[in-house]
């Protein structure tokens, strides 16, 4: 696999939201009835079905693996941010280079190194994802913010399309207001790594119209050296809700703009990482690195609820992203001479008209959906300016069909069926930026203007992808389910993945099975228990073809996930609260003995929290993540790479709440464990150690 020598560039790839190709991946990865009379007191915000959004599934009616967490659930978490947040949830690991949001990926049912561009994040309808390897930046949100999220195991292809192989975590974030409600949030954040970060969040409902704006102040020094994190945000949305007659209209707009700044101090060796000194782990041979992000989208999305004529929905999103960044940089050159650039533009839109109506006395449901995506992506490996320098340009478009029906033919048993119609094109080109000169007559040298011109001829790809699910929810009681399904999955080369490609590079595809039991055992204690199986052909992957160059190519052989999903909640006795995620899964390859890199078979959670009076609560959390084979692992490694070893973290908070003012006094990785979630060629990325915050927030 790479050298060590290609170090620098692969890490510094790896954060520049889509700067490139690697063998380590860029990135940029319960509903609870309430009993306790004192969970009563804690805010509560109604959560419907945004415009362009679909409402969240009762996981009860639900044919697949899914989790609800409410805003209560997040509003009693230890965690703070997105990120930590979901990374308690079964089969859900984190994987991060610096320990931000900025750098952090959501590895669902042991995706590995690919794991950003196999599962999606959608927020508010519009999925996060870029059309490069930079996965989705979750840095684009605060914790503070979310409203619900709804995390989907499984796929979801039929709905989303390429990139939902593994599943698709939804996130709603606009609060509901009656008329004339008003509604603030006012948070502040300090730490004792010097981190300074705020959120203000303002809404009022003046008759049909409801403004909301989001605005974020981040200023994170980071646990390593030069692994400063400094963000900016702003959103302002309105909504407007209204009844045109018999038809309820709901329409919004929305406008963010997003401004970061970054370090990259790259990984460590294995012995610094073993030697466990804090001094060590915390340095960097890259002090120089970084880089910085413009982002701005605008996003449109309307509703209209005929009755019984059904409800039409449309959405449209557009988004442009800026990212110069500096790797591997000679301090005794400016640092003007050593720019690299990554741009890239995306356009989204999405129709959909859903008709409910009943009969043989129950309710049925049938959907018709059609959408478009079109992306630009370009990449400079030296300023503009500079003279023969290289630029790699893609594009990529995709239309869409999708049929959607929710069928009961039995009061115990609902069918839910799909099938989706997708055809994906793309192109990439390499270019340099020449000019020919030539002598006319001698010794005058004449030269023609600077352009591009193609290097080698552009790379195409057009695709037609045809995929269905069938699943089936039987309820024998009110307080048991069982659900069996079958999807089919595919994804399509992202515009990184085709600038260092192999000739016949191609989507992957695969088939998922699940079978599930959903059981309720009176108000205090529920579980959950899912099988899954995952099949994929041709997966996308970093590697090595048979002449020694190492492209994104397909695998030769059939890749398998396997495992199983166990999650509960208990009430033990009033105030107390407890929650419990274990999963298991064999990532194999047809033919090879070792497991798939950077999986890891075991992963598990446990969330205890207390809340003895109105006024406090506390919550410890503890998470488990099994060993794993290094990132450029393969079976020839003579001796074999060290796997990544086993980690336990653990966090916690205690919170106080006097009127609409609540603090809250939290520490991470209480233990202070050594670990790292990502290594290649055992290099590690050392996760923070201990650190704690204090948060002060104000409803008004």
């Amino acid at each position: 696999m790479a050298t060590g020598v290609l170090w620098p560039w692969i890490w510094g790839a790896a954060l520049a939201q889509g700067a490139g190709t690697s063998p380590a991946p860029p990135i940029e990865q319960r509903p609870g009835q309430q009993v306790v009379d004192a969970e009563a007191t804690l805010p509560e915000v109604r959560v419907r079905a945004q415009a362009g959004s679909e409402a969240a599934a009762p996981s009860a009616d639900a044919a697949r693996n899914v989790t609800v967490l409410t805003a209560r659930d997040i509003a009693r978490s230890s965690a703070s941010s997105v990120a930590d947040l979901l990374a308690t949830e079964a089969n859900l690991p984190l994987q991060s280079y610096f320990g931000n949001d900025r750098s952090a990926t959501l590895d669902m049912r042991g995706m590995g190194e690919s794991a950003g561009s196999n599962v999606l994040i959608v927020v508010d309808g519009v999925v996060l994802n870029e059309n490069d390897l930079s996965g989705a930046n979750l840095s684009s949100l605060s914790l503070s913010d979310v409203r619900q999220i709804e995390v989907v195991r499984g796929g979801g292809a039929i709905e989303h399309g390429s990139g939902a192989v593994a599943g698709v975590v939804r996130i709603n974030t606009l609060p509901e207001l009656d008329d004339g409600e008003r509604r603030g949030r006012a948070q502040v954040r300090v730490g004792t790594l010097g981190e300074r970060i705020g959120d203000l969040q303002l809404a009022t409902r003046i008759g049909a119209w409801t403004p909301v704006l989001q605005l974020h102040r981040g200023q994170e020094p980071g646990w390593r050296n030069n692994s400063e994190f400094d963000s900016t945000r702003s959103a302002l949305t309105l909504r407007w809700q209204a009844s045109l007659g018999d038809v309820k209209a709901d329409a919004h707009a929305r406008a963010t703009r997003q401004r970061d700044r970054y370090g990259l101090p790259g990984p460590v060796s294995r012995d610094v990482f073993e030697s466990g000194s804090e001094r060590e782990l915390r340095s960097t041979q890259a002090p120089l690195d970084g880089g910085r992000t413009e982002l701005d989208r605008q996003d449109l999305g309307a509703s209209l609820d005929f009755g019984t004529l059904g409800q039409l929905t449309w959405t449209s999103s557009h988004r442009e992203r800026r990212n110069p960044f500096y790797i591997g940089v000679d301090a005794s050159r400016p640092l003007s001479e050593q720019e690299q650039l990554t741009t890239s533009e995306r356009w989204d839109h999405q129709l959909k008209h859903r008709v409910g109506f009943d009969l043989a006395g129950r309710r049925q449901e049938v959907s018709l959906g059609w959408s478009r995506m079109d992306g630009e992506y370009a990449r400079w490996d030296r300023p503009s300016s500079a003279p023969d320098h290289t630029r790699l340009q893609g594009e990529a478009a995709s239309n869409a069909w999708t049929l959607a029906t929710t069928l009961s033919p039995h009061s115990a048993i609902t069918v839910q069926a799909g099938a989706r119609w997708d055809h994906f094109e793309s192109t990439r080109r390499t270019q340099q930026w020449s000019r020919d000169c030539a002598f006319a007559p001698f010794p005058v040298l004449v030269c023609s203007p600077y352009a591009y011109e193609d290097t080698q001829a552009p790379m195409a790809g057009d695709w037609f992808n045809r995929l269905g699910e069938l699943g089936v929810v039987w309820q024998p009681g009110a307080d048991t389910s069982f659900f069996a399904r079958r999807n089919g999955t595919f994804r399509a080369p992202n515009l990184d993945e085709l600038n260092k490609a192999a000739q016949n590079l191609r989507p992957q595809r695969g088939v998922t099975q699940e079978l599930g039991w959903r059981q309720r055992a009176g108000e205090r204690l529920s579980w959950s228990m899912t099988w899954f199986d995952l099949h994929l052909q041709d997966e996308i992957y970093y590697g090595r073809e048979p002449n020694g160059d190492e492209v994104n190519r397909n695998r030769d052989e059939a890749s398998r996930r396997q495992g199983i999903e166990l999650a509960g909640r208990w009430q033990p006795a009033r105030g107390w609260r407890l929650n419990g995620m274990l999963s298991y899964l064999v990532p194999s390859l047809a033919g090879r003995s070792g497991d798939i890199p950077l999986v890891a078979r075991t992963t598990a959670s446990l969330t205890l929290d207390w809340q003895p009076s109105t006024a406090w609560q506390a919550a410890l959390s503890v998470r488990h993540v099994g060993p794993r084979r290094d990132g450029n692992a393969t079976d020839a490694d003579n001796p074999p790479l060290a796997r990544l070893r086993a980690y336990q973290v653990v966090d916690a908070v205690v919170r106080h709440r006097l009127d609409d003012l609540e603090l809250a006094l939290g520490v991470s990785n209480l233990l202070n464990e050594r670990y790292s979630t990502l290594a290649y060629s055992q290099t590690y990325y050392p996760m923070p150690g201990r650190q704690a915050h204090l948060t002060a927030s104000v409803r008004f």
